[in-house]
């Protein structure tokens, strides 16, 4: 089944351009397509006057000439997926031979056989796609506007065009030379990411279930990349890079490149990750991830001291003021398990406090028990056993690298499963 062609006249193109350069200028760190444009010779001074047909060889010749070019300017592109060999074809006002009455058909006759040539002596790159010919149709081809009178060409050029070469017809024929040609411009088309270049993505909290972030744009794939380097900030996030088939790599656990120099952030971050995935255990966000203790982490630098926290009296307030402002930020307080802890946590506290009142001192009880180590027994089994058991592990680290190339995809969409807070990351192409 041959390739489907897509018919563009240059008016589609420099709309293509347009477009692409629009673009480029609100991101900067993707690459416009058809910035650049290789303009090849005119082959139409190689077809004898009437003829359409390669019948010397001479214009094969002339085109496997330009070969070189065409392969150098696109590997000096790289940044763009794809290319268009754009024919455009003029005809003057002289009268077409026999067969060709119809103007705009031999020069479109002609621009069919200067294509088909391009098909063969490309063969490799059009057969990937990196290369697509497009032949005008009948109504594109350009039409001169130089007057033509038969009785002035043969006193300029002869009846029989026994003339031809005399400096007298060669004047006479110069304006409808001009008119008649087949030029052909190589284009870059589509965006890809630039090589080496960071590009920050600001994103937004993602909803449960799924908790995905999927950024808008789908990006091209660099010919010279071997991988997509992924930066996620402070905020945990599992990245998403996603194949123009709909594959998909996510690493077995949360990554960003910084912690948070607020502790009660780094706290916060565990407890609720902690959270989600017992409130949602199927998500996506969470499938094949890799998992902590919380309650079994003393030693471990990585992870806040939640049972000293709870064994100091002060602190399991600090802590269970916390919790519950996860459920609730999270709309997890309609939880049987969760809201029995909420109640036992926000329980009057026995112990008491001295409270200044006027020239008086007098002892108050404390607010709440907290997240003491009482309410953590107590609710070990139905609750912080398989919360805190499977908490997803966060790694802060050096950013992820990918394996991405054009062989294994053509474009990719990135994003994050992002349950904590706006999700900020940024990818750069890596290149070889």
């Amino acid at each position: 089944m041959g390739k489907k062609v897509i018919r563009l006249t240059e008016s589609d193109i420099e709309n293509i351009v347009r477009t692409i350069l629009d673009e480029q200028n609100q991101q900067s760190n993707i690459a416009n397509a058809t910035q650049n444009t290789l303009e090849l010779p005119n082959f139409d001074k190689l077809f004898k006057i009437g003829q359409y047909e390669d019948t010397d060889g001479s214009i094969a010749q002339a085109i496997e000439a330009q070969i070189p070019k065409i392969v150098e300017f696109i590997q000096n592109n790289p940044q763009n997926p794809k290319f268009i060999a754009q024919i455009v074809a003029g005809e003057s006002q002289i009268t077409n031979p026999a067969g060709f009455e119809q103007k705009g058909s031999l020069a479109l006759a002609r621009a069919k056989t200067v294509a088909d040539i391009f098909n063969t002596k490309m063969s490799d790159l059009i057969e990937d796609e990196t290369l697509n010919v497009v032949v005008p149709s009948i109504e594109e081809v350009k039409i001169g506007t130089t007057a033509y009178d038969r009785t002035e060409f043969v006193k300029a050029c002869g009846a029989r065009k026994e003339k031809m070469d005399t400096p007298e017809c060669q004047n006479f024929l110069k304006p409808y030379n001009q008119e008649q040609f087949i030029s052909i411009k190589v284009a870059g088309q589509g965006s890809a990411l630039i090589c080496n270049a960071e590009l920050q993505i600001k994103g937004r909290k993602a909803p449960a279930p799924n908790f995905e972030y999927i950024y808008e744009k789908e990006l091209g794939v660099n010919r010279e990349m071997t991988g997509i380097k992924f930066k996620a900030f402070t905020i945990p996030d599992r990245p998403i890079i996603i194949s123009d088939k709909g594959e998909r790599s996510s690493p077995p656990y949360f990554t960003r490149e910084t912690k948070s120099r607020n502790v009660s952030d780094e706290r916060r971050y565990y407890l609720e990750l902690a959270m989600l995935k017992f409130l949602y255990p199927d998500s996506p966000a969470f499938a094949g991830v890799e998992t902590i203790s919380l309650y079994q982490s003393a030693g471990n630098s990585d992870v806040p001291p939640f049972m000293r926290m709870i064994d100091s009296e002060g602190s399991s307030r600090t802590l269970g003021k916390q919790f519950i402002q996860i459920a609730e930020n999270i709309g997890a307080t309609n939880n049987e398990q969760i809201k029995k802890v909420i109640d036992e946590i926000n329980t009057p506290d026995s112990s008491t406090r001295n409270v200044t009142d006027g020239n008086r001192v007098k002892k108050v009880p404390n607010e709440i028990v907290g997240l003491s180590r009482d309410v953590f027994n107590n609710n070990f089994e139905s609750l912080f056993k398989p919360m805190w058991m499977y908490c997803p592990v966060i790694k802060t680290q050096n950013p992820r690298v990918f394996s991405v190339t054009r062989e294994m995809t053509e474009t990719v969409k990135v994003g994050s499963f992002a349950p904590l807070d706006e999700t900020i990351f940024s990818i750069t192409a890596v290149c070889s």
